[in-house]
């Protein structure tokens, strides 16, 4: 079989689409990622896949520009004729799938892995942009396959919006964590947090430096770990907090989760955070909101805690409550290893992904 991934960089099929990638190669099948740039375009070779750079910006709304990224698409799939064409992320998932559509490709698949800025935000510009995207969405829904979800709010807010049918929605648990490449460790300090996290105020980055800043008049050794790229948010501003360690961007996150007891995330809309996983394989307690897709990772008291959203006092006090209680800040972390093990783990979820693929393929060739 032939199998064409459409995406939006390269970055992201290093750091999220490695594992299926490389069981459908495992399995004799043969494998073409189409993305926006070739940063990492050798070690995505290197998997045994080819590789093309459509130089492409992903966050352009320029309607030329969509027009000459389905053309590129379609010419790519009327000449490779791949037998199974799989879409992540917004762009892929709607003109990338008129582009395959329109090269004659008949089994679409896309991941809506979680909705993003225009779902997690009332301002004008964001309802805009959801119109928009919802107008999209409408169209190329129409005739895919299946649309993977990563948890059932972001599925009902589709259907709620009319943007697909329900017989074309899966879920599944993630797009899943390599549990050896994210081994258990022992806990250094309990009184280091980290958030991982592209500098967006969805992301709840400003309620966690309100946080620190608590946190660290009362605890003033405590350490406060910010890392990701800066966006909305610069990195001028979060030096406004001095309670906070702004890193940048890291290419290898084991690191940071190793150096921190506790892994943060305030944010207010996912689809199911890679980042929140990853620090739970290594043994790391939770601490998030009770948001569509972070509230998915943690069992309240279990292996974390879950907060409500934009409430960086909340935030704090649970801060303070895992530098008081490091033994239960210990069997959280161990809990999160064992919900990993259990539920998220990367071979299993792409077993899944792969058997709905061909259940599916083989239900449309019946017809």
């Amino acid at each position: 079989m032939k199998y064409l991934f459409l995406t939006t960089t390269s970055r992201t099929v290093r750091d999220f689409r490695q594992n299926l990638l490389k069981k459908i190669i495992a399995e004799g099948n043969s494998a073409t990622v189409v993305c926006g740039d070739s940063v990492y375009a050798e070690e995505i070779k290197s998997w045994n896949v080819d590789f093309y750079d459509l130089n492409f910006n992903n966050k352009s709304l320029n309607p030329f520009e969509a027009g000459k990224y389905i053309r590129k698409i379609k010419k790519i799939v009327s000449d490779l004729k791949p037998d199974r064409v799989l879409t992540f992320m917004a762009k892929p998932n709607t003109f990338g799938v008129f582009g395959a559509r329109r090269g004659g490709a008949e089994n679409i698949f896309c991941f809506v892995e979680g909705l993003g800025n225009p779902f997690a935000n009332d301002g004008i510009k964001w309802k805009l942009i959801r119109f928009a995207e919802g107008i999209l969405y409408k169209r190329a829904f129409k005739k895919v396959s299946a649309v993977f979800f990563l948890q059932n709010d972001d599925k009902s807010e589709f259907l709620k919006r009319r943007y697909l049918k329900e017989c074309r929605c899966e879920i599944i648990d993630g797009i899943g964590v390599d549990s050896e490449k994210f081994p258990y460790t022992p806990i250094l300090r309990y009184d280091v947090f980290v958030l991982a996290a592209r500098l967006l105020k969805a992301k709840g980055v400003i309620e966690y430096c309100e946080a620190a800043a608590m946190v660290k008049e009362k605890y003033p050794c405590a350490e406060f770990l910010l890392l990701g790229e800066e966006a909305e948010i610069t990195k001028a501003q979060i030096e406004k907090y001095p309670a906070v360690t702004y890193l940048g961007l890291v290419s290898d996150m084991r690191s940071a989760y190793r150096d921190a007891a506790v892994y943060v995330l305030p944010s207010y809309r996912e689809g199911l955070p890679m980042s929140t996983m990853e620090a739970m394989s290594t043994g790391r307690a939770i601490l998030t909101t009770d948001a569509p897709g972070c509230k998915e990772t943690v069992i309240d008291g279990v292996n974390g805690f879950r907060i409500p959203v934009k409430n960086a006092k909340a935030l704090a006090e649970k801060m303070e409550y895992f530098i008081e209680n490091p033994a239960e800040t210990e069997r959280m972390g161990r809990e999160s290893r064992t919900i990993v093990e259990e539920r998220f783990q990367a071979e299993v979820v792409n077993e899944r992904i792969c058997s709905i693929i061909e259940a599916r393929a083989r239900d449309g060739q019946s017809r």
